[in-house]
């Protein structure tokens, strides 16, 4: 673990918020497959695209910013022949169940979630 050098280190590893953010996507990549098996829900693959924004002042010691991430978005892609609604009940409940999205929201991370199906948009 370490940071980058504008931030004191020598830029040779991932930095924590990089670890939280593999820890969101390792959280979502081990909810989806449970969950979908509780609801016999089919997929072949799982892919994930998370970024986050931090407020460089805020680790820097500037009074009333934030140290941790402002927002992050999120991005799973699933590659299934499951219907819409089938896909929804899939998201609602890993909303609901995964415990490093929501430990992130209930710090008042903004999350953006964005679900593709066979790489297209679902709202």
């Amino acid at each position: 673990m370490d940071e980058p050098a504008e931030l004191g280190g020598q830029n040779q590893g991932p930095n924590p918020l990089e670890y939280l953010v593999a820890s969101l996507n390792g959280c979502k990549g081990v909810m989806i497959p449970l969950i979908a098996n509780e609801l016999n829900f089919e997929f072949s693959e799982l892919s994930f695209d998370t970024r986050g924004t931090v407020d460089l002042r805020g680790l820097m010691g500037e009074p009333g910013i934030s140290t941790h991430f402002q927002n992050l978005t999120f991005q799973v892609d699933i590659k299934t022949n499951e219907s819409f609604e089938r896909l929804q009940a899939l998201q609602n409940a890993v909303a609901e169940r995964c415990p490093v999205y929501n430990l992130l929201r209930d710090a008042g991370v903004v999350l953006h979630t964005q679900w593709l199906m066979n790489g297209k948009p679902v709202s």
